[in-house]
This record gives C-alpha cells, structure tokens and sequence, in this order.
C-alpha cells in the first residue's frame, strides 16, 4: 500500500491531484483511523502510468522504463496473475452455465416428445369417439326411417267385425 504522497510520487503528479481522483471515484483509496490515504499501487496504476527513474510518465509505448524496476514490475506482474485468476473463473462460469443450458435443452426436447405423444394418444381417442358417435347416429337415422315408413296400423278385428273404431 502506497501512502498519498507516495502515489503522488509514483505517477509524477502532486498530491492534491490524486485526492482528486480519490475523492471523484477514478481511484479507489482507504483512510486508516489517523485519516490517512493508503492506495493500492495496482489501482493507482489501473488509472495513471508510473513515472521512470528521470520523472516523466512512462506511457504503453514500451519504452523500457520499468526495467530494473523490481517493485513496479511485482506489481504489474500480481495484477497480471490476478486478471488471469479472473479470466479463468469467469471461463469457468461460463462453462457450467453453457452445460447448464445444454441441460435445460435436453430437458425441454424430451418433454416435447412426451407431449407429442400425448397429442397423438388423444387424437386417436376422439377420432374412436367421432366413429361411436356417427355409428349411433346413423342407427338412429335408420330406426327413425323404420318407424316413419311403416305401414298405417290397420284396425283390429273386432273394430272391423262390428264396425266400430277404437282410439
């Protein structure tokens, strides 16, 4: 952990300048219980370039200033590995969440199956019906042509002996 003056120091700018930034949120700081700033270097370095050894900003041109430069290179080298941890957890996620998927697919498929099938069980039930149903009506059609085209009853034989009609 770096001190604010320390940071200040670290990137080339004045101690004001990086409370800014603390205090706007660019840069992430503790205060201890003296009220004291400390910074992470990592974080610092997240935001703003180390200076080289003559005091000016080394930029991402790769000029070759964090040669010989042990302790920004352990920095930069934790940073690296902890990316990486990050990296691979994240991949790792990703993973479990695509097997998932593929879980919840297969799932899905076999219930679609099953409700094809269902379909299909119920389709053949109501067609038996519609068969039991035009059956029955067909018979009553045709007892209904039975009744209508019998002959008139003709009257018994005593209403034909004595001539009389009964109802």
């Amino acid at each position: 952990m770096l001190s604010l003056k320390e940071a200040a120091e670290a990137v080339g700018m004045g101690k004001p300048a990086i409370l800014k930034a603390i205090q706007k949120g660019k840069i992430s700081a503790k205060k201890d219980a003296h009220g004291q700033w400390w910074l992470d270097p990592a974080e610092l370095h997240r935001v703003y370039p180390p200076v080289s050894g003559s005091g000016q900003r080394t930029g991402s041109s790769g000029n070759g200033a964090t040669t010989g430069n042990g302790h920004q290179n352990k920095l930069l080298e934790r940073e690296l590995e902890f990316m990486r941890e990050k990296l691979a957890s994240a991949e790792r996620i990703r993973e479990d969440e695509r097997h998932q998927f593929n879980a919840r697919i297969e799932e899905l498929r076999r219930d679609k199956e099953e409700l094809k099938g269902d379909r299909d069980r119920l389709l053949r039930v109501i067609e038996e019906q519609a068969g039991t149903v035009k059956l029955l009506m067909d018979q009553s059609q045709k007892a209904t042509a039975v009744v209508s085209t019998s002959p008139k009853q003709q009257p018994g034989l005593l209403a034909r002996l004595f001539g009389t009609r009964t109802a």
